[in-house]
């Protein structure tokens, strides 16, 4: 008995430790296996003529996505292994162009529906007009044969009613017209709340104004400057490794300022690195144009990320000063 329970423990104890090695050696290739990126670009025109093509690769090929621009449309294809999905692109456009296709008979049919019914409705509105104007003309004379005979009228009847009229008149002016004490009371009112308003703006700038030196102060300490120091040196790790490794093509550039392009050959030397030596330069500086071709490629490892991730989230001093710039929001 205790034999079997040893065997069954160790049969366990096996698979559990296949099971952790597994685990092991899929964190292992998702943080140092890379992923290797190429970029292609090409314009020899206008924008419109301009081609870009790009990849990105892991495990060999094994998962990879692929995209490509030219003459204003674009294929984004996701693969993996020997599956193959269309991200944006031909398969989505046509089956957009099927789905219209299959519609437009419909809406055909019912635009001639409702044609027709529109014909069939102005003939019966043709057809009931005359009806209803000799029923109207036969309402109006039956009218007319009902109306009683006007009554007699003294002489004086109508001034009076007409003095009294204007009497009602008068004493309804009088009724609307607004006493001198509303209207005081009303304009008096008034400033009371234009004064309580200003000064209430008064104070909210004052108040504004406080903490705006408060963030001044905040953003000016020094603090904040070895905090941007620390970010700094994570952003430039981070490009370190990112960068293109390797770069090749040509470059036609060219703006109406001739010392503008000077200028901006400068900097592209400046920037450029060392290794990016079969990258060829040719300034124009005569002509507006920007024109060549360019590729680069390099591969990005999710184990320098995660460094710089954890570096940044165990640091005190950014943990400190995050907690005073949440404090100073509040307040």
């Amino acid at each position: 008995m205790l034999h079997i329970i040893l065997a069954i423990l160790k049969i366990t104890g096996i698979v559990l430790a296949v099971l952790l090695l597994l685990v092991l050696l899929l964190l292992l290739i998702c943080l140092f296996v890379p992923f290797r990126y190429h970029v292609q670009l090409q314009k020899t025109g206008g924008w419109k003529e301009a081609k870009v093509c790009a990849a990105v690769r892991w495990i060999f090929g094994a998962v990879s996505v692929e995209g490509g621009y030219e003459s204003g449309k674009t294929v984004v294809i996701l693969r993996i292994l020997w599956i193959k999905k269309y991200l944006a692109g031909e398969q989505t456009h046509s089956a957009s162009e099927k789905t219209e296709r299959e519609k437009t008979p419909g809406k055909k049919e019912k635009s001639e529906r409702t044609a027709e019914n529109k014909s069939q409705s102005k003939k019966t509105a043709k057809e009931q007009l005359p009806e209803k104007e000799n029923r109207h003309q036969k309402q109006d004379q039956s009218q007319e044969e009902s109306l009683p005979e006007p009554v007699g009228i003294p002489g004086n009847q109508p001034h009076r009613s007409w003095h009294a009229a204007e009497e009602t008149e008068n004493i309804k002016k009088t009724q609307h017209l607004p006493s001198f004490s509303g209207i005081r009371d009303k304009t008096a009112a008034f400033f009371r709340r234009l004064y309580k308003g200003v000064q209430d703006l008064i104070n909210s700038l004052c108040e504004k104004q406080k903490e705006m030196g408060e963030s001044i102060r905040f953003l000016r300490s020094q603090t904040t400057k070895e905090v941007f120091q620390i970010l700094k040196e994570h952003i430039f790790y981070l490009l370190h490794h990112i960068r293109p490794r390797k770069a090749k093509g040509n470059l036609h550039y060219g703006v109406e300022d001739p010392s503008l392009t000077g200028q901006l050959t400068g900097i592209l030397y400046l920037l450029l690195p060392a290794r990016w030596n079969c990258v060829v330069l040719q300034p124009d500086f005569e002509n507006q144009v920007l024109e060549g071709e360019l590729y680069l490629a390099g591969h990005i490892r999710v184990c320098h990320i995660v460094k710089v991730a954890l570096q940044i989230f165990f640091d005190k001093k950014l943990k400190s000063y995050w907690n005073k710039f949440k404090q100073l929001r509040r307040n």
